[in-house]
């Protein structure tokens, strides 16, 4: 028998429209269509925590403020369409209690969402943690006047919300859906705005690595050899420019280059300070004979001038003919290195103890007199020019060139010995790589180098050709730290990744943007280090700004008795893991609550905290270490009890508040269905005969007459 409308044309036109809008909230078209947009919505989300993980799938689904309208119109619906029958008769009491218990399932799935916690908590063997970290940051800020004895001030915490993805990565490498629908900070959002302090961010790296730029990468293509086949690329380490300590940062104000060998032959890789000196780069190469002492090319007033150091050596100042200027050089040495000036500044030329004839490496120093200046002075190096000593006050730059005879074929296979061939390679104030080939008698090409992976010729070896490539270059205008993305792995722990901001403090005026990274959850406590670190001073004030992670108090202390780990038979892969932990109470005491507690992979424990009554479960999550005596973790954290390994353990502490009450909804919605099956409300309840068939049936049955007999 069908439901009676509840709208009827004599009620007031609010009237019907409210019981309008409560008739297609109870309808079964709605709820069919709710539960097939849940269905699908639930396959998506499989989809993404399967490609990206679960803090993806929480971030981009389970915890937006759509999927929490869906579910809220969803209760709506199952809550109308019970209460539109009230009163309800008996054969509906499966049907009353499988409703409950569904809007008992979704209110417990509330308070999970709201009040949940899934943290993890590291501990070392032998000491004692209380506190969880979630992946999530916050920024601090803290006002310290630069008056002496004066108290700093702690600034309210400031909130991110960022997500697990860097930023760079949305509308690129991830799809659209369903990052858009995410509540996240965007680029430039104001985080604090008060009392003369503003913090902008403008970016975020959720994993990211500090590197040392400028930063190249290079790989050597090897050719197939006939009867060896194919020999296979060779990725060469990382090429940086450090800066130099105080004794060289005169000398070399843009850094110091670094080298390799690879191939046969050594790479040489540094930054040009000016557009003077890729200039003498690209020029001065040596032009014919080289003589004994080698060949010095220098770059003077736009024009390249090269002296044979033989003919100028030890014979005071020679002119340069054409000009007014006059070159002098005062040493030559055939095994060079460099050693500190003997006034403490600067840099001299010293011969180099213990070299054979087949390793030297020689060096000149040069002198350039030009009227009414000062001398200019360089030293220069043949075989390691990314480690001479140019003239930057008065942009004079030039090479050395010297030819080391005949090399075995050993060495130009094996690179060992001075004098073989070389690949340099320089980057100018145009952030463009240039580079130039030397074979050890000339110079075979010099041009720009591309980084679009481009292959250029390399070395030439007796047996075929090598070709150069560059994988990766990172330009910067000097030696320094950069904070860079790491490509998103969904299986990289929260542990492992090193979150990083880029903001932008303002205090009194004064602004700066600056990369912060995020302060680890690590066991202990320790001092940000200067990358997790931002200081900006104002008037009479500075600022400092730091990214920790947001951490939970659990209320009780987790002290690790011992980790123990076992491996694979034959592998360093372990096979089980787990940790024996004490439960003590927090303070000096640190008084027992449960003793040898053991916690291992798929057997949790749980434990309710003495302080704040919530129930926590502990997982056996990961570990760290093993760390040896010696090393700087182990001098930190070992204990007396500490044996030959110190580990430490990573547990994860959940806590659910609907737990309980997501159970209770599950145990009504079977109980409701096996009383529907039970009270046979709907499969099997038989029909009311009709009024037709029970007329037909007390009818008297029509009595037969027989007919007259005739007669012919």
């Amino acid at each position: 028998m069908a439901r009676k409308r509840l709208v009827s044309a004599d009620q007031p036109w609010w009237m019907r429209a409210v019981l309008h809008v409560y008739e297609f909230s109870a309808s079964l078209r709605l709820a069919v269509v709710l539960i097939f947009t849940c269905a699908a919505v639930l396959a998506v989300a499989t989809f993404v925590e399967s490609k990206y993980g679960t803090p993806a799938v929480q971030f981009g689904i389970y915890g937006t403020w759509w999927f929490g309208w869906l579910n809220a119109l969803l209760a709506w619906n199952i809550f109308c369409a019970a209460a539109i029958r009230f009163p309800w008769k008996r054969h509906q009491t499966g049907f009353v209690i499988t409703h409950i218990g569904l809007l008992t399932l979704l209110f417990g799935c509330l308070l999970s969402r709201r009040g949940g916690i899934d943290a993890q908590l590291p501990v070392f063997e032998g000491h004692v943690e209380h506190r969880a970290f979630e992946e999530s940051h916050h920024v601090e800020l803290v006002v310290q006047p630069e008056q002496s004895g004066s108290k700093p001030e702690n600034l309210p915490i400031i909130p991110l919300k960022t997500g697990p993805f860097n930023w760079r990565d949305y509308g690129t490498l991830l799809p659209t859906f369903p990052w858009d629908f995410s509540r996240r900070h965007d680029a430039g959002d104001v985080l604090y705005d008060a009392d003369g302090i503003r913090v902008e961010i403008l970016d975020f790296l959720a994993d990211s690595r500090l590197v040392d730029v400028p930063r190249l990468k290079l790989k050597l293509v090897m050719p197939s050899i006939p009867g060896r086949g194919e020999m296979g690329d060779q990725e060469l380490p990382v090429f940086t420019v450090r800066s130099p300590d105080e004794l060289a940062v005169d000398c070399f104000p843009h850094g110091l280059g670094s080298q390799q060998r690879a191939g046969g032959g050594l790479i040489l890789f540094w930054l040009a300070g000016s557009a003077v000196e890729v200039e003498a780069f690209q020029r001065c190469l040596p032009e014919g004979s080289l003589g004994s002492q080698g060949q010095i090319a220098l770059l003077i007033d736009g024009q390249v001038h090269r002296l044979q150091v033989e003919d100028v050596v030890d014979q005071g100042r020679v002119p340069i003919e054409g000009t007014t200027v006059e070159v002098e050089i005062p040493r030559w040495v055939r095994s060079a290195s460099l050693a500190p000036g003997d006034d403490g500044q600067g840099v001299r030329l010293i011969e180099e103890a213990a070299r054979s004839e087949e390793t030297a490496r020689p060096g000149v120093e040069v002198l350039v007199h030009r009227p009414g200046k000062p001398p200019s002075r360089l030293l220069l190096f043949a075989d390691l020019p990314h480690i001479s000593v140019p003239d930057f006050a008065g942009d004079l730059h030039g090479a050395y060139w010297y030819d080391h005879g005949e090399k075995s074929s050993v060495e130009l296979l094996q690179g060992t010995g001075e004098g073989g061939s070389r690949i340099d390679i320089v980057q100018g104030p145009d952030e463009k790589l240039y580079a130039r080939y030397w074979n050890r008698r000339e110079v075979v090409w010099s041009q720009e180098l591309p980084t679009d992976g481009k292959e250029v010729d390399a070395f030439k070896m007796p047996m075929a050709q090598l070709r150069l490539a560059v994988t990766e270059f990172i330009p910067s205008q000097e030696p320094k730290k950069a904070t860079l993305p790491h490509p998103f792995d969904k299986d990289k722990v929260f542990g492992m990744k090193r979150a990083a901001g880029l903001f932008r403090v303002t205090v009194d005026g004064q602004q700066e943007e600056m990369w912060i990274a995020g302060i680890p959850g690590e066991p202990g406590d320790r001092t940000p280090r200067a990358d997790e670190m931002g200081i900006v001073r104002g008037d009479g004030r500075f600022v400092s700004m730091t990214m920790p992670p947001d951490a939970i108090d659990i209320g009780f202390g987790i002290r690790l008795r011992n980790f123990e780990r076992k491996l694979d038979p034959g592998t360093s892969q372990p096979s089980h893991f787990s940790s024996t932990v004490d439960f003590v109470q927090l303070g000096e005491s640190q008084s027992s609550l449960r003793d040898d507690v053991w916690i291992t992979m798929n057997a949790p424990v749980d434990f309710k905290s003495p302080t704040n009554g919530q129930s926590y479960r502990l997982f056996q999550e990961s570990f760290g270490g093993p760390y040896v005596p010696g090393e700087h973790t182990y001098r930190v954290f070992a204990t007396e009890a500490t044996g030959e390994n110190l580990y430490y353990s990573i547990l994860t502490v959940n806590y659910d508040p609907g737990r309980g009450i997501k159970y209770a909804g599950c145990l009504l919605i079977v109980g409701g269905i096996g009383t529907m099956f039970y009270m046979r409300a709907y499969f099997f309840k038989s029909r009311p005969p009709s009024v037709t068939t029970t007329a037909r049936a007390k009818a008297p049955a029509p009595r037969k007459v027989r007919e007259p007999a005739t007669t012919a």
